[in-house]
């Protein structure tokens, strides 16, 4: 299964973050063991996702896994727990009783909740143990249901996020980057986006990439790619690219060929 192409949310159970860390939490997630069963007929199946920057943490409530990037493989223990930037294409090989529990971040939560940038995520610096802590882990691990799993982890999540909370005001300008991005129809220019900052392009360059784990430009064509194809796979009549910042189809096309790796007809589109 295909991020964006094929609905993997289908295998899911979802639950939304509390209004105090809405802004740092995307969701949470676990695996439905009806859905799989009513949706795969294999004895193995591959969840594909495309890169985002958005921080995940995968917990390992089932068997061993592999986990595939573009230049590593990874088996991923059934005690092993798994905290990914999401900054290259990855995807999950599992067993029909695969079971994860997932809690993503918008870009920048992660650092406002734990203090610590999401760029040394990519870089390796830990891993799941060493954000919430191997007894928290278990315990997680030893409850039932989702909602159980949701209300215990945000206590967790709200208290870290209160220990350690402290003036953000360099994060402020980075957040205000994207938002301007979307704002602009995914249109702006790097220069005018740190002009409006009041930043140098080269002061704006190396603090997005010093919190955010790569380039501003980097980051901003795979947002624009995201929404683009989204929107696409689900209203193809009424997509135009120009909404999206592209010069026409042929640049819709040439980019997202380079963030999926494959030429849209491929994925039969």
């Amino acid at each position: 299964m295909i991020e964006i192409f094929d609905n993997i949310r289908k295998l899911y159970d979802f639950a939304r973050p509390c209004v105090e860390l809405a802004d740092f939490v995307e969701f949470y997630s676990e695996t439905s063991p009806q859905s799989v069963e009513r949706h795969i007929d294999t004895e193995s199946f591959s969840v594909k996702l495309f890169p985002s920057f958005t921080p995940t943490l995968w917990i390992n409530l089932g068997e061993e896994y592999y986990l595939k990037g573009l230049n590593s493989n990874h088996s991923i223990a059934k005690n092993r727990d798994v905290l990914v930037l999401r900054g290259e294409t990855l995807e999950r090989i599992v067993r029909y009783n695969d079971r994860i529990f997932t809690i993503k971040f918008h870009p920048l939560g992660f650092e406002r909740i734990f203090g610590y940038s999401q760029a040394r995520i990519g870089e390796g610096k830990f891993g799941a143990d060493d954000i919430l802590g191997e007894n928290t882990v278990q315990k997680l691990k030893a409850m039932s249901g989702l909602g159980e799993k949701v209300k215990w982890i945000e206590a967790i999540l709200l208290h870290t996020f209160h220990q350690n909370k402290k003036s953000s005001y360099y994060l402020t300008p980075l957040q205000q980057s994207i938002e301007q991005y979307i704002q602009s129809d995914f249109s702006s220019k790097m220069h005018q986006i740190s002009t409006s900052l009041c930043l140098t392009e080269k002061t704006f360059y190396r603090q997005f990439q010093s919190v955010i784990g790569t380039n501003p430009r980097y980051f901003f064509s795979i947002l624009r790619c995201r929404s683009a194809l989204t929107c696409y796979q689900n209203d193809r009549a009424n997509f135009s690219p120009f909404a999206y910042g592209y010069y026409d189809w042929g640049h819709f096309s040439k980019e997202i060929q380079v963030f999926t790796g494959q030429k849209l007809s491929l994925y039969g589109i």
